[in-house]
């Protein structure tokens, strides 16, 4: 959502306004897939992009830019933040 914000504009939906669990597609109309790991979803991703999407965000990018989160290398970073950087980054090549 946030590399791609026109594609989340609510005017210009091209999911036929399937917002939230009140009024959710017959089908799921957001599939991601990770190793081990897969989300399907039938409703717009939007209405569940709070602040803590907006903090792991802010992290990868500057992850992107070569700042860590902690001092030190990779290996001196705490595994949630390092998961959480390389699903952003497999996310981002899946367009």
């Amino acid at each position: 959502m946030a590399s791609n914000p026109d594609d989340f504009d609510c005017n210009k939906c091209r999911w036929g306004r399937h917002c939230d669990k009140d009024n959710p597609a017959p089908n799921d109309i957001f599939e991601i897939k990770v190793p081990g790991y897969e989300i399907r979803q039938n409703t717009c991703f939007l209405t569940e992009y709070d602040r803590d999407s907006d903090f792991w965000l802010r992290q990868f990018s500057a992850y992107n830019s070569g700042f860590l989160l902690k001092k030190g290398g990779a290996g001196d970073q705490p595994a949630p933040y390092m998961q959480a950087m390389r699903l952003i980054k497999w996310l981002g090549t899946q367009e």
